[in-house]
């Protein structure tokens, strides 16, 4: 079946004294509306309406309406909206992959024709009623005039719109940006700039993938000011952070490294606010590694990725120590405790600590070792994250001064 064949959902009153009147709105609806099926919604007071419409067909068509059939409330839950809600879903969700829904919410209790709107703004489908020029006085005052019935098509969609808004910021806030771009396509209005959404997404989700030039090329300033003026001030933090991590503004290499070292441990805060908490301790790893691995390049020229045995000979190592490194073969690449080992017999203050707390530090980095995401498969807990986070910061304390303030660089702004 295409879906260009139309189903109309109808909830349907009593009409009372003026039945009639109802019947030939509704008997229009359907006819204008061109429906190749109608779903009536009543109740017991009701349902002899859809037969007096039926009736009605068959007079004015000279044929059956029997491309139908009744959802009915009883007394009882005729104004029990989670049952209508659910009936009109179930109804909607069985014929929207091959009918275009349209609904009709001109007749009914109160209940059911607010169901009718709300279902309609909730998955973007056409809204009708009945219209016309009506009765000023007398009995039928109000009431539409027979022969000037005619169909309005309402549109909601700029309410759908402010739902899917609303929706687009939790994403943003839960830091789904990927999930942000689905949503962005959905949104029919245009009172957003679809463009500067797009963009702010795509630079966050690039900065939080730690992919620094391409969440560079995504910003721009003035659009994201001009559509997202509270976030003017973090913006320039952001941009100031990716300035100099890109090397786009000269610092110390030290000062560079902390810029990156935040943005990882915000990073990490995301993943634990989300409870991935084997994401987040994967982060934390990192961030515990790279401390040591800064420390050992801006301080001592040290690169523990591929360590110069000539280099080391400068130092007052050990011999013992000298001796094991001069042994061993091909490119010389430390683990993590070997530079924070390396860095002991340098004499550093970092070092030193992580050897006299090295069987408390090396059960929380077990914890680690044991997660999917390394060489285990035991999930990761809030409180194994907070001992790691703890951990992690009684280093960036030794590490360097006033950290907080790189932190507060590289967070990601909220919408309210």
């Amino acid at each position: 079946m295409l879906k260009e064949d139309r189903i109309l959902f109808m909830t349907v009153g009593t009409g009372g004294k003026e039945v009639k009147i109802l019947v030939d709105g509704l008997f229009k609806c359907i006819t204008q509306t061109k429906a190749t099926y109608v779903v009536f919604f009543t109740s017991d007071s009701s349902k002899n309406t859809v037969n007096l419409i039926k009736e009605k067909y068959l007079k004015e068509k000279n044929k059956e309406l029997d491309f139908s059939h009744c959802i009915n409330f009883n007394d009882k839950d005729v104004d029990n909206f989670d049952i209508i809600f659910e009936s009109f879903k179930n109804e909607l969700l069985k014929f929207n992959d091959e009918y275009e829904v349209i609904i009709n919410y001109t007749s009914g209790t109160k209940t059911m024709t607010m169901t009718a709107a709300l279902i309609s703004t909730l998955y973007n489908k056409e809204l009708v009623a009945i219209t016309g020029e009506r009765y000023s006085n007398g009995e039928n005052k109000n009431l539409i005039i027979e022969g000037t019935e005619k169909i309005d098509y309402l549109n909601l969609y700029k309410y759908h719109d402010i739902i899917l808004i609303r929706k687009l910021k939790e994403l943003f806030n839960n830091h789904r940006f990927e999930s942000g771009e689905i949503i962005l396509g959905d949104i029919t209005g245009l009172n957003i700039n679809k463009k500067a959404y797009l963009k702010l997404f795509k630079f966050y989700y690039f900065f939080d993938i730690v992919n620094f030039k391409e969440a560079f090329n995504n910003f721009d300033y003035q659009l994201f000011k001009i559509n997202f003026p509270k976030f003017s001030g973090q913006l320039e933090l952001n941009k100031d952070s990716l300035d100099i991590i890109l090397g786009n503004k000269s610092c110390e290499k030290t000062i560079k490294d902390l810029y990156i070292l935040a943005s990882i441990i915000n990073n990490a805060k995301r993943r634990a606010e989300e409870k991935k908490y084997d994401d987040a301790i994967a982060r934390l790893y990192n961030s515990f590694e790279f401390i040591a691995q800064s420390k050992l390049k801006n301080e001592y020229e040290i690169d523990s990725s591929d360590v110069d045995i000539k280099i080391l000979e400068n130092y007052s190592i050990p011999k013992k120590h000298m001796d094991k490194y001069k042994r061993m073969k091909g490119k010389i690449k430390l683990s993590l405790e070997r530079d924070y080992r390396l860095l002991n017999q340098l004499n550093d203050p970092l070092g030193k600590y992580y050897m006299n707390h090295i069987s408390h530090i090396r059960k929380i980095l077990d914890t680690r070792n044991h997660s999917i995401l390394a060489h285990g498969i035991n999930p990761q807990t809030k409180n194994n994250y907070d001992k790691f986070h703890d951990l992690v910061f009684e280093f960036i304390d030794l590490f360097c001064d006033d950290f907080e303030i790189y932190l507060e660089k590289t967070k990601f702004p909220k919408f309210e």
